[in-house]
């Protein structure tokens, strides 16, 4: 669970600016042909979980754990995504493979577990094995 998480593991936090003027150039490019492929709107979001998987490979030092004394890497990106549950608070399911599936395919999923996760209808299996964790 989160909270044990946060008590028990090292946690790194990043608060940054950054221009994301033709990231949204982009978004807008892109938009109608990703909706018309997925029947899914395009979301800033899914171009940070899309860029963290990519970004989590090309630096496997950054994707990985600490247990006891022993550093695992990754070579692959599950990437968590925080999604909020109004008063229940908040979840993280996983994108998997979010180093290998295309801007659409992250946004589809982005979109399938938060319906999932709002019905309450999520397994454990969408909610284990984030190798790293974004939210808004």
């Amino acid at each position: 669970n989160l909270v044990r998480s946060v008590r028990e593991k090292p946690h790194v936090t990043l608060h940054a600016t950054a221009d994301a003027a033709e990231m949204m150039r982009l978004r807008k490019a892109l938009l109608p042909r990703i909706e018309k492929a997925t029947g899914v709107r395009l979301s800033p979001t899914d171009f940070v979980i899309w860029a963290c998987g990519r970004a989590l490979v090309a630096c496997p030092w950054i994707n990985g754990h600490l247990e006891n004394d022993t550093i695992s890497l990754y070579d692959s990106a599950q990437v968590g995504m925080a999604v909020a549950l109004g008063r229940d608070g908040l979840i993280v399911p996983v994108i998997r493979d979010a180093h290998a599936i295309g801007l659409g395919a992250v946004a589809a999923e982005r979109v399938r577990l938060a319906e999932k996760a709002r019905a309450g209808t999520l397994t454990p299996a969408d909610l284990s094995g984030a190798t790293f964790t974004v939210t808004n």
